[in-house]
Protein backbone atom coordinates (compact mmCIF):
# COMPACT_ATOMS: atom_id res chain seq x y z
CA UNK A 1 0.00 0.00 0.00
CA UNK A 2 2.85 2.22 0.80
CA UNK A 3 4.00 2.07 -2.07
CA UNK A 4 1.04 2.93 -4.25
CA UNK A 5 1.00 6.31 -2.36
CA UNK A 6 4.91 6.65 -3.43
CA UNK A 7 3.90 6.39 -7.22
CA UNK A 8 1.01 8.69 -6.71
CA UNK A 9 3.23 11.28 -5.16
CA UNK A 10 5.57 11.04 -7.62
CA UNK A 11 3.18 11.67 -10.95
CA UNK A 12 1.55 14.98 -11.58
CA UNK A 13 -1.83 15.32 -11.56
CA UNK A 14 -3.62 15.09 -14.55
CA UNK A 15 -4.84 18.18 -16.37
CA UNK A 16 -8.23 17.76 -15.66
CA UNK A 17 -7.60 17.97 -11.74
CA UNK A 18 -5.47 20.66 -11.08
CA UNK A 19 -8.36 23.17 -9.78
CA UNK A 20 -9.19 20.80 -7.72
CA UNK A 21 -7.80 21.98 -4.67
CA UNK A 22 -7.93 20.02 -1.18
CA UNK A 23 -10.39 21.95 1.13
CA UNK A 24 -12.01 18.83 2.94
CA UNK A 25 -10.09 19.89 6.37
CA UNK A 26 -9.50 23.60 6.11
CA UNK A 27 -12.74 24.63 7.84
CA UNK A 28 -11.83 22.74 10.81
CA UNK A 29 -7.72 24.04 11.19
CA UNK A 30 -7.01 26.45 13.06
CA UNK A 31 -6.19 29.64 11.56
CA UNK A 32 -3.28 29.98 8.92
CA UNK A 33 -2.77 26.16 9.16
CA UNK A 34 -4.79 25.38 6.28
CA UNK A 35 -1.90 26.77 4.24
CA UNK A 36 -0.27 23.35 5.20
CA UNK A 37 -2.46 21.34 3.83
CA UNK A 38 -1.94 23.27 0.10
CA UNK A 39 0.01 21.42 -1.97
CA UNK A 40 0.46 20.03 -5.91
CA UNK A 41 0.00 16.31 -5.71
CA UNK A 42 -2.83 13.99 -6.77
CA UNK A 43 -4.69 12.87 -3.45
CA UNK A 44 -7.05 9.93 -3.46
CA UNK A 45 -8.24 11.04 0.28
CA UNK A 46 -10.13 7.93 0.89
CA UNK A 47 -7.73 6.06 2.50
CA UNK A 48 -9.74 2.89 3.73
CA UNK A 49 -9.36 -0.68 3.37
CA UNK A 50 -12.48 -1.44 0.49
CA UNK A 51 -10.10 0.69 -1.73
CA UNK A 52 -6.79 -1.30 -1.88
CA UNK A 53 -7.49 -4.29 -4.21
CA UNK A 54 -4.31 -6.45 -3.65
CA UNK A 55 -3.34 -8.81 -5.67
CA UNK A 56 -0.24 -11.61 -6.04
CA UNK A 57 2.07 -9.00 -7.29
CA UNK A 58 0.64 -5.82 -7.47
CA UNK A 59 -1.92 -3.83 -5.25
CA UNK A 60 -4.69 -0.91 -7.05
CA UNK A 61 -6.12 2.30 -5.76
CA UNK A 62 -9.62 2.17 -6.59
CA UNK A 63 -12.86 4.27 -5.50
CA UNK A 64 -11.28 7.83 -7.25
CA UNK A 65 -14.87 9.45 -6.24
CA UNK A 66 -13.25 12.37 -4.64
CA UNK A 67 -9.48 13.36 -5.94
CA UNK A 68 -8.29 16.40 -4.88
CA UNK A 69 -5.12 18.15 -5.53
CA UNK A 70 -3.08 18.86 -1.71
CA UNK A 71 0.31 18.52 0.34
CA UNK A 72 1.65 15.15 -0.38
CA UNK A 73 1.40 14.18 3.33
CA UNK A 74 -2.22 13.84 3.33
CA UNK A 75 -3.17 10.26 1.87
CA UNK A 76 -0.47 8.72 3.91
CA UNK A 77 -1.83 10.25 7.21
CA UNK A 78 -5.12 8.91 5.93
CA UNK A 79 -3.36 5.90 6.41
CA UNK A 80 -2.22 6.12 9.38
CA UNK A 81 -5.54 7.05 10.57
CA UNK A 82 -7.23 3.57 9.13
CA UNK A 83 -3.69 1.90 10.59
CA UNK A 84 -4.67 3.09 14.29
CA UNK A 85 -8.48 2.36 13.49
CA UNK A 86 -7.66 -0.98 12.68
CA UNK A 87 -6.30 -1.16 16.22
CA UNK A 88 -2.40 -0.67 15.17
CA UNK A 89 -0.30 1.27 17.62
CA UNK A 90 -0.29 4.91 16.98
CA UNK A 91 3.73 4.87 16.97
CA UNK A 92 3.84 1.66 14.90
CA UNK A 93 0.72 3.17 12.46
CA UNK A 94 3.27 6.58 12.20
CA UNK A 95 6.40 4.21 11.67
CA UNK A 96 5.05 1.99 8.81
CA UNK A 97 5.23 5.03 6.90
CA UNK A 98 9.07 5.96 7.83
CA UNK A 99 9.92 4.79 4.33
CA UNK A 100 6.83 7.02 2.08
CA UNK A 101 9.03 10.13 1.31
CA UNK A 102 5.76 11.90 1.13
CA UNK A 103 5.33 10.94 4.77
CA UNK A 104 9.07 11.45 6.13
CA UNK A 105 9.45 14.86 4.27
CA UNK A 106 6.50 16.40 5.57
CA UNK A 107 6.58 19.02 8.48
CA UNK A 108 5.82 17.87 11.65
CA UNK A 109 3.68 20.86 12.06
CA UNK A 110 1.96 20.34 9.19
CA UNK A 111 0.78 16.88 10.13
CA UNK A 112 -0.02 18.00 13.70
CA UNK A 113 -2.34 20.98 11.83
CA UNK A 114 -4.21 17.78 9.93
CA UNK A 115 -4.43 15.84 12.80
CA UNK A 116 -5.83 18.28 14.72
CA UNK A 117 -8.21 18.96 11.91
CA UNK A 118 -9.15 15.57 11.22
CA UNK A 119 -9.68 15.21 14.90
CA UNK A 120 -12.52 17.86 14.92
CA UNK A 121 -13.90 17.05 11.75
CA UNK A 122 -14.54 13.19 12.88
CA UNK A 123 -15.65 14.01 16.41
CA UNK A 124 -18.63 15.86 15.21
CA UNK A 125 -19.32 13.60 12.38
CA UNK A 126 -19.36 10.63 14.74
CA UNK A 127 -21.53 13.10 17.10
CA UNK A 128 -23.85 13.68 14.17
CA UNK A 129 -24.17 10.12 13.08
CA UNK A 130 -24.39 7.74 16.24
CA UNK A 131 -25.97 5.08 14.50
CA UNK A 132 -23.13 4.67 12.30
CA UNK A 133 -20.42 2.48 14.77
CA UNK A 134 -17.65 3.13 11.72
CA UNK A 135 -17.84 6.63 12.40
CA UNK A 136 -17.10 6.75 16.00
CA UNK A 137 -14.39 4.37 15.55
CA UNK A 138 -12.53 6.44 13.57
CA UNK A 139 -13.20 9.46 16.02
CA UNK A 140 -11.64 7.48 18.25
CA UNK A 141 -8.68 6.65 16.49
CA UNK A 142 -7.69 9.86 15.27
CA UNK A 143 -8.38 11.29 19.27
CA UNK A 144 -6.25 8.69 19.85
CA UNK A 145 -3.67 9.52 17.19
CA UNK A 146 -4.00 13.05 18.53
CA UNK A 147 -3.56 12.31 22.21
CA UNK A 148 -0.68 10.44 21.37
CA UNK A 149 1.43 13.57 19.39
CA UNK A 150 0.00 15.47 22.80
CA UNK A 151 -2.46 17.61 20.92
CA UNK A 152 -4.90 18.47 22.86
CA UNK A 153 -6.67 21.44 21.12
CA UNK A 154 -8.99 19.98 18.81
CA UNK A 155 -11.31 18.81 21.64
Amino acid sequence: MIRVLDRLALNDPPEVAREWREMRWDWWADEGDAAHFVGNTLLHADMNPDNFLVGEQRVWLVDWAWPTVGAAFIDPALLVAQLVAAHHPVEAAEQQLTHCPAWADADSAAIDAFVIAYARMTRVRAARQPDRPWVSAMADAVGAWARHRRLTDFM
